[in-house]
């Protein structure tokens, strides 16, 4: 009997059953070929250790029997072939691929005052911004808000509709745009981010 640690596209031949969860290992002992994969083994490790043993049972016309498991539900061939299970120790060795962090942008919640025909201007995210005699927009990247004051005009009313569409048209996804009449129920999440 054999034992291979999978190590980025190679097979390094190991002295004992002593596995790490995070990594694939092949167990070959002529007749059958086992694939044993860890709890945490990443996808990349997973292909190259079914590959490898493919090559392994192509290399003998294909007469072994290929099985893979997961750790933890090994089939009693392998065991006993190990001796039992096989003692298994948290972390792994790098797979093949290179894997990435991405960093998420964060996005900061805006407020908007509608002012005339094309134009409006940021001004300070809080409750008290928001005045009866005009239109604001609040936009906090997932929702589009469009605050409607009592005494606004109807120009302010169209200019912060277009506010709105124009934030909405830039998005990779479609934002929800919400409506809000001064004086009607604000979301919770309105509230929220006016303070």
């Amino acid at each position: 009997m054999k034992l291979y640690h999978v190590v980025k596209d190679d097979l390094e031949e190991v002295s004992e059953a002593e596995f790490y969860e995070g990594d694939v290992y092949v167990v070959d002992d002529g007749m059958r070929i086992f694939i044993w994969r860890g709890k945490d083994c990443t996808v990349d490790e997973k292909f190259v250790g079914a590959w490898l043993s493919n090559k392994l049972d192509m290399d003998r016309r294909g007469y072994p029997k290929v099985v893979a498991c997961t750790q933890g539900d090994e089939p009693q061939e392998l065991l006993d072939l190990l001796g039992g299970a096989p003692k298994v120790k948290p972390g792994g060795t790098p797979g093949l691929l290179v894997h990435v962090e991405v960093e998420k942008e964060v996005f900061k919640p805006k407020l908007y005052k509608a002012i005339g025909p094309e134009n409006y201007e940021e001004v300070p995210l809080a409750r008290s911004s928001l005045v009866s005699d005009d239109a604001f927009v609040l936009d906090d990247g997932l929702n589009i808000y469009v605050w409607i004051g009592s005494g606004a005009s109807a120009m302010e009313k169209f200019e912060a509709g277009r506010i709105g569409r124009k934030l909405d048209s830039e998005r990779k996804f479609t934002p929800q745009v919400i409506v809000i009449h001064e004086g009607e129920d604000e979301s919770p999440k309105f509230k929220e981010l006016l303070g």
